[in-house]
């Protein structure tokens, strides 16, 4: 979980930092401090159930091929107690996701319009 809080704070730092000039415009323009913390919380909650979904897909399959392998039954991989950790596990990457992911739009939201504008 600590990997994925700081790839995806990386990932949304090079976000903020490579539309720094379209924040500057949002911001000049009149948009809301609030308005552009939700537009990159939305992206990383975004980024997080497209990421979750495949990984829950995946440990799935991988998940079903090692029992069946080792165990030569699937009788007990499709217990319900079993498999209430998929979304259990997907609702705990989208909580380190949007907590990881906090940082980077209240920096992009408490830019001065002015130096986003003019920054390359």
């Amino acid at each position: 979980m600590v990997v994925a809080a700081v790839s995806i704070s990386n990932v949304m730092m090079m976000s903020v930092n490579e539309r720094v000039q379209e924040i500057g415009i949002l911001l000049s323009i009149g948009t809301k401090k609030g308005e552009v913390r939700r537009m990159f919380v939305y992206e990383a909650f975004i980024t997080e159930i497209v990421g979750g979904g495949a990984g829950a897909i995946a440990g799935f399959a991988i998940g079903y091929s090692v029992v069946s392998t080792f165990l030569g039954t699937k009788a007990y991989f499709f217990l319900w107690e079993n498999l209430i950790y998929l979304p259990i596990g997907m609702a705990m990457g989208v909580v380190v996701c949007v907590l990881s992911g906090l940082y980077p739009p209240w920096r992009a939201s408490n830019m001065d319009p002015i130096d986003a504008l003019i920054a390359e």
